[in-house]
């Protein structure tokens, strides 16, 4: 029964914010809502085959958030009406065509060969980890072992005492930054003139071979979610007519359904097995991190003890920049002896998790904040030859706003000492490149000669 209603309740805010945000798919309510949907809706096919039953406490949970969501989405919705141009039916303040980024084929050629040596290096250290573990492996066990070892044997990868080149840390965060950049001139490029340049494309294979090696298929995802974002965006700020943004949206779902079969077709790629059928691989996903919500609710007093303030929200922050060395708290789930549900329960896990429901209003706020206004100010941005910052940040983090159904990706993302580090490195990298000086506040370092 409360099933049914969440699926009810979350359909009907997906059609009114859809229809506030006058038809725009990507506006951050529609996207939240919407993957919360999905979820309901495959707990919903999986109670063909397993006992689920959810509690009220998931329902007022989700019907607090989406109204959190729908009251940013009509403030949003108001301020573009009032102070922007209408524009092929999109409210943007954009006044021209979107400029070409001119990028030298050197800096391409240099961000692909150090990414070559990356590679090379995560290779030969996969190699050194095996070893040191007992033995060689193929490729896909080595990256899958690399994987397990990291997330849930700490103790044992730091005791195993093997280690990347002292170059690897300064050398990955410097290409990664580049990286990203040439992705984000690629697309924006290929909107202008249609024409795809190959070596910045090399750029963005390069760097998923790279993510690869990692053993998560995350960041790849994370890759995937920035380009889809700037294709949006960039067709807009291009003179996309109204009608033409459901053509848009036809792709996007077709190019979901196709990542969807490659997920979970490239298992062995990652040295994984699977003893479930797909539809239940998948629902662990995709659906069972609800469940898993409702039942921590229900086994669970709230909060937890914790040993720091928000130790699981704020886990980033405290062991990157504290190094409080704190592990997740995310034990797994089984629904019954044949099936398990993972090891994940939502975002709202870590927030009930430390806070208890005192958390939820104030932390799901800031995230709503955040995406609302950001979202705002990207479709009121004029066109300029120069690389849109702000959009560069969204694009990177719409991927946690996607991924809150799944986990606390976006505090995880944002609190975490290697993701500000990227944002400055690539603010610093298209600073010098397009505008040959760097701002920071009412300063100004100019790199241009004087005449």
């Amino acid at each position: 029964m409360v099933l049914s209603i969440i699926i009810i309740l979350s359909l009907l805010f997906l059609i009114f914010n859809y229809y506030i945000s006058d038809n725009d798919f990507l506006a951050p309510s529609i996207v939240f809502i919407l993957m919360f949907l999905v979820q309901s809706v495959m707990c919903l096919i999986a109670t063909s085959y397993l006992n689920i039953t959810f509690n009220m406490e998931v329902l007022i949970i989700l019907l607090i958030s989406y109204l959190i969501f729908t009251i940013f989405n009509v403030y949003n919705a108001v301020i573009l009406k009032k102070t922007t141009n209408v524009v092929a039916g999109i409210k943007t303040a954009t006044s021209r065509k979107l400029y070409f980024l001119p990028l030298s084929s050197s800096v391409s050629w240099i961000i692909n060969g150090l990414s070559v040596l990356l590679i090379y290096s995560n290779y030969k250290f996969l190699q050194r980890l095996s070893n040191a573990y007992g033995g060689t492996r193929s490729l896909s066990e080595m990256i899958s072992l690399y994987d397990r070892l990291t997330k849930f044997r700490p103790e044992v990868y730091r005791s195993l005492g093997v280690h990347r080149p002292f170059y690897y840390t300064a050398l990955s965060l410097l290409v990664l930054a580049g990286s990203y950049l040439t992705i984000y001139i690629l697309v924006n490029n290929f909107i202008v003139n249609k024409k795809i340049n190959w070596l910045q494309m090399l750029t963005a294979v390069l760097l998923i071979i790279e993510m690869y090696f990692s053993g998560s298929r995350s960041p790849i995802f994370r890759v995937i979610t920035f380009v889809a974002f700037l294709y949006y965006i960039f067709s807009i700020r291009n003179g996309l007519q109204h009608r033409e943004r459901q053509k848009i949206f036809s792709k996007f779902l077709r190019w979901g359904i196709v990542l969807t079969i490659v997920f979970l077709s490239t298992l062995s790629l990652y040295g994984r097995s699977n003893s479930y059928s797909l539809f239940h691989y998948f629902f662990i996903y995709v659906g069972a991190p609800l469940w898993n919500l409702d039942t921590f609710i229900q086994t669970h007093s709230l909060p937890q003890m914790t040993q720091a303030f928000g130790e699981q929200t704020f886990i980033a922050f405290h062991n990157s920049f504290l190094r409080s060395g704190f592990l997740l708290d995310l034990p797994f789930v089984k629904a019954n002896a044949a099936y398990g549900l993972g090891n994940v329960y939502t975002t709202f896990y870590q927030f009930l998790h430390d806070f208890g429901w005192l958390g939820l209003v104030p932390l799901v706020t800031i995230i709503v904040w955040y995406y609302s206004g950001s979202y705002r100010k990207i479709l009121m941005t004029k066109n300029e030859p120069v690389i849109d910052f702000r959009l560069f940040v969204y694009a990177y983090l719409i991927n946690d706003l996607i991924m809150l159904f799944f986990s606390n990706r976006f505090y995880e993302t944002i609190l975490q000492k290697n993701t500000i580090r990227l944002f400055i490195v690539a603010y610093l990298i298209s600073s010098i490149l397009f505008e040959q000086a760097i701002k920071i506040g009412p300063l100004k370092i100019s790199f241009r000669k004087q005449r």
